[in-house]
């Protein structure tokens, strides 16, 4: 499956994609080991977290080992949107514990 890269980032940032199209598209980040990158982790949290697969956003999170503002913040918005308000506030907690300062967006 030979994804050109301006049809991938296209693929990555339609977060209407079905939960299959974002397993597909998280398999092909695997095995073109892009899913360490933390842009496409992003990505592919998000794409979890709007088909409400936050065991799999929360899995890509923990895999992925350099993790941009823009990842913890995927993460905790996944987790408030998803009710799991105690796990939003764990997680927020961890980030500031490992020194990631949060930007406007991780307070919305």
């Amino acid at each position: 499956m030979l994804i050109p890269f301006d049809r991938l980032h296209s693929e990555l940032s339609n977060i209407c994609k079905s939960l299959l199209r974002a397993k597909q598209l998280h398999a092909f980040l695997l095995k073109t080991h892009l899913s360490q990158d933390p842009f496409y982790a992003t990505k592919i949290v998000r794409l979890y977290a709007a088909n409400n697969d936050i065991k799999s956003a929360h899995h890509v999170f923990d895999k992925t080992p350099n993790r941009s503002v823009y990842l913890w913040n995927s993460m905790i918005r996944a987790f408030a949107q998803s009710q799991r308000f105690l796990s939003a506030i764990s997680l927020f907690r961890t980030m500031l514990g490992d020194d990631i300062s949060p930007d406007d967006h991780t307070l919305r």
